[in-house]
C-alpha cells in the first residue's frame, strides 16, 4: 500500500526519448517522484466547469471520429471531476494483479484549448510502473478510455529480490564495458508493452546523452533512451 501521509500529486514532465519519464517508489527520497493514491485525494476542490457553463473544455466526443488504436471504451458518460474519471476507469477494465493501484500523473485541467483528460499510472508494491498509463478523455457528451489493454494480464517480479543499485550498475559495466559516468535517477517497474508479461524492477541511470534502464535483479540492460536533439 502507498504511504497515506504523502500529500502531493505527481505531475510528470515528459523526458525526451522516454514513453513515460518518471518512476520510483512513491515513498522514496533520492530523485524519486512522489505521488498519492487517487483514492486518498480530496476531490472537493477539483473543478472542470467554468463560470460560463462550459464543461470539459467544451469539446464534443464527435470531434474524435477516428478511434485511437488503444481505445478501450467509449460511452455517453459525462465526466465532470477527477473522481468521476477514476471511477469510469475502474468500472471499465479489470486487472489480473490484485495488488495494483493507480495514481493521477497528469491532466489537461489547466489547458482549456485541449481535450479534457486525466492520465492514471499503475503502481505496484509502492513503485510506479513505467509505460503503464491509462487516459480518460472527458467530453461534453461522452467519455473515452485509452491505454494498453495488454497490461491487464501482467504480473510482477518481487521488489525485494533485487541487487543494490551500485551492484546492478557494476554488473552492467562488467557485461558491457560501458564505463560512462552515470547518476541514479529512479527505481521502478518496467512494462515493455507485451501481453501476459512479467514486469521487472529496474534502476534508471542518467548519463550525459540519455537514460539507461538496468534490470535491478540481474544487471542486464532493459532499455537505452537517448535524448532528442532540437
Amino acid at each position: 500500500m502507498l504511504n497515506k501521509g504523502i500529500a502531493s500529486i505527481l505531475m510528470l514532465s515528459v523526458s525526451a526519448g522516454l514513453l513515460f519519464s518518471g518512476c520510483g517508489k512513491t515513498t522514496g527520497n533520492h530523485d524519486e517522484s512522489m505521488a498519492t493514491t487517487t483514492l486518498d485525494r480530496d476531490f472537493s476542490s477539483v473543478q472542470t466547469s467554468s463560470d460560463n457553463g462550459v464543461i470539459n473544455h467544451g469539446h464534443s466526443i464527435k470531434d474524435r471520429t477516428e478511434p485511437d488504436p488503444r481505445e478501450i471504451r467509449r460511452s455517453s458518460d459525462v465526466i465532470l471531476t477527477e473522481a468521476e474519471a477514476y471511477k469510469f476507469f475502474m468500472d471499465s477494465i479489470e486487472f489480473r494483479e490484485p495488488g495494483l493501484e493507480f495514481v493521477l500523473t497528469d491532466t489537461s485541467d489547466d489547458d482549456p484549448g485541449a481535450y479534457m483528460w486525466y492520465e492514471f499510472t499503475a503502481v505496484y508494491d509502492g513503485y510506479l510502473v513505467m509505460n503503464a498509463t491509462f487516459t480518460v478523455i472527458a467530453f461534453t457528451d461522452g467519455s473515452i478510455l485509452e491505454g494498453r489493454y495488454e497490461f491487464t494480464e501482467c504480473a510482477f517480479y518481487d521488489s525485494s529480490d533485487v541487487l543494490k543499485a551500485e551492484d546492478a550498475l557494476k554488473k552492467y559495466r562488467e557485461n558491457t564495458g560501458d564505463n560512462r559516468e552515470m547518476r541514479l535517477k529512479d527505481k521502478c517497474y518496467f512494462y515493455s508493452g507485451g501481453y501476459n508479461e512479467r514486469c521487472p524492477m529496474v534502476y534508471v541511470y542518467r548519463y550525459s546523452e540519455g537514460k539507461i534502464l538496468i534490470n535491478a535483479a540481474t544487471g542486464e540492460m532493459v532499455g537505452l533512451y537517448k535524448d532528442w536533439i532540437d
